[in-house]
Parts: structure tokens; C-alpha cells; sequence
């Protein structure tokens, strides 16, 4: 039995960091701290082709109304998500 982090397990289309034989068998979410949200959204040029152009994921956590933590992570622009900017280390403050 081995941990990864998620970011660790996709490797390409169709591709995963999984060992031959080795499966997924759960994941943990660590507790979320107070202040923080998370949103996602999907840029789709036409209604009828559910084929986005970008997805958008953020994580930000706030306090006393400054951003402490914040993570951004794209798909459908690379092979794998991409964790762009400061969003890479998880920005902290």
C-alpha cells in the first residue's frame, strides 16, 4: 500500500503512475480550513459540442479578508491538469 498525492497519478492521456496490477482503492481529503471555498467551471464555445475548451478549478481560503491559500489548477489545455502560477505550492501566507 502506497500514497500518492493526486496531482501524482495522472501521467498522460489515457495514463496513470499506477504500478502494473496496482488499483486505486480510496483517497482522503484532508479537513478544509474555516474560509475556504472551492469553485469550477468549464468554457464551452458551443451548446451542442460538450467538448470544453478549458476547465477552471480554484481553491482559495480566506482570512480577515486575505487570501492565505490559494490553488489553481486547468484541464483540457495540456495532456494532464496543470497547476498554474502560485496555485503550483498551494500559495500560502
Amino acid at each position: 500500500r502506497r500514497e500518492l498525492k493526486v496531482e501524482d497519478v495522472p501521467a498522460g492521456p489515457g495514463r496513470t503512475n499506477l504500478k502494473p496490477g496496482e488499483i486505486l482503492v480510496s483517497f482522503t481529503l484532508p479537513p478544509r480550513p474555516p474560509g475556504s471555498s472551492d469553485a469550477y467551471l468549464r468554457m464551452i464555445p458551443r451548446t451542442e459540442m460538450d467538448i470544453a475548451v478549458v476547465g477552471c478549478g480554484v481553491s482559495l481560503t480566506l482570512k480577515d479578508g486575505v487570501c492565505t491559500h490559494a490553488r489553481i489548477g486547468l484541464g483540457a489545455v495540456a495532456p494532464t491538469a496543470l497547476l498554474v502560477g502560485a496555485g503550483r505550492a498551494g500559495a500560502d501566507r
